[in-house]
């Protein structure tokens, strides 16, 4: 029974400290704006990051290695029967468990490696 005891007690501690599920990259805001970031392959990968904030794709959707990014100012989304559009954009290729930052703002948006 002590043994038993011991066994479950080390089961449920290894489950406890098992890691979160890893991200396939993270994109960081660093402009004075609200940017809009999208995958250019097969992922669907997008999201709306504020200004200071962060937005990170999990490994099970963001597969490629590395994954091309456009990140884009004043983004209006497409509707029915439009276009999309913005004012700015920049283009990165992200490596798995790597870091894009994106800054400047308006039509000089920068994208860089963090």
């Amino acid at each position: 029974m002590r043994m038993f005891w011991r066994s479950g007690a080390l089961t449920a501690l290894l489950l406890l400290a098992a890691p979160a599920p890893a991200a396939a990259f993270c994109v960081f805001n660093q402009t004075a704006e609200n940017i809009h970031v999208q995958a250019l392959d097969a992922s669907r990968y997008q999201a709306d990051i504020a200004p200071g904030g962060k937005a990170c794709c999990a490994a099970s959707q963001c597969r490629n290695d590395p994954t091309p990014l456009m990140a884009m100012s004043g983004y209006t989304p497409v509707k029915p029967g439009g276009q999309p559009g913005w004012d700015g954009e920049c283009r990165v290729k992200t490596p798995r468990n790597g870091s894009a930052m994106v800054s400047g703002g308006g039509r000089a948006l920068r994208c860089s490696l963090k």
